[in-house]
This record gives structure tokens, C-alpha cells and sequence, in this order.
């Protein structure tokens, strides 16, 4: 699924691409941030440093892609839709020892 979202994302590298795991969900925030909820993770591909031969490529072709800042956001993980950035990660650090 990544690969489709990649493709997407190489013919309009100025918007964002998001996949939403199944059990999964976003709930947007008015200032423009996110908050996963769910099972799964949400994920983030942002193609506004990509470079890609999309434009230039025939039906069947490999796709050239490269600069895309890939998020893989769990539960509780926030980002900011407008500036394109992670805001929390949503682990308590105790938990990690």
C-alpha cells in the first residue's frame, strides 16, 4: 500500500498522503493537528522536498522518487498539518524501560 501512496504522492508532491490503518482514526484539532486513535497507525508521506520523474514517466515505467519524509504515527502520536511536523510521539518514556 505504501507504493500506491508513494505514486500518488510523486504526481502531486505538494500534498500530503496519508493511509489510515484499518481500526484506525485521525481526529483533527481546529489549529490543524492530529491525534491518532485506534489499533493501527497513520501514515504520512510528505513530498514537498521530493524529487521524481512522475511528471516525465510512461504507463509501466519505475518510478524515480527520492526526499520523501515518511511518518509512521501509533496511538497518540500528534502532527501538525501545516507545518508538516511531528508535535508528539505519544510514548510515555517511563514506559520504554
Amino acid at each position: 500500500r505504501i507504493g500506491r501512496l508513494l505514486s500518488t504522492v510523486a504526481v502531486s508532491p505538494s500534498q500530503l498522503g496519508m493511509g489510515i490503518d484499518e481500526d484506525t482514526a485521525v481526529l483533527i484539532a481546529p489549529d490543524g493537528t492530529f491525534e491518532v486513535i485506534g489499533r493501527g497507525v497513520v501514515t504520512v508521506l510528505d513530498g514537498s522536498q521530493m524529487v521524481t520523474s512522475a511528471p516525465i514517466a510512461r504507463r509501466g515505467q519505475p518510478l524515480l522518487a527520492s526526499g520523501v519524509i515518511l511518518h509512521t504515527l501509533p496511538r497518540a502520536a500528534r502532527y501538525d498539518l501545516k507545518n508538516r511536523v511531528l508535535v508528539s510521539t505519544g510514548i510515555d518514556p517511563s514506559a520504554a524501560r
